[in-house]
């Protein structure tokens, strides 16, 4: 399960990496957030290096709405290669409330502040 996870944020990354075009930020509290929400949502992180994985992941997911991206179409290939459609909205909803909160005009997802 973990490999798959690996092989489908490589796919992702590699998909999104070039929208984003940028270095990753460093890893802080909203990521540690983040990390705490996708564990409440089953995903497991059990080690520091998929940790990383998932916040890159999360973050290029950020930079895919950052060019104007529409988060359907994020979904949708979320979709593609593998992930259920409510996984791939958690994975999109986590990124953009702990990850790039300025976006969240995009979807606007509830959040408590």
């Amino acid at each position: 399960m973990v490999r798959t996870l690996l092989l489908r944020g490589a796919l992702l990354l590699g998909a999104l990496g070039g929208a984003a075009l940028g270095v990753a930020a460093p890893a802080g509290a909203d990521s540690a957030d983040f990390i705490k929400y996708l564990g409440a949502h089953g995903v497991d992180v059990p080690t520091p290096e998929l940790r990383n994985d998932f916040i890159n992941l999360g973050q290029a997911i950020c930079g895919h709405l950052e060019v104007g991206q529409d988060p359907n179409r994020t979904v949708d290939y979320l979709v593609s290669v593998g992930h259920t459609k409510a996984n791939a909205n958690m994975w999109l909803a986590g990124s953009v409330l702990y990850l790039c909160p300025q976006l969240n005009y995009l979807t606007h997802y509830p959040t408590n502040g």
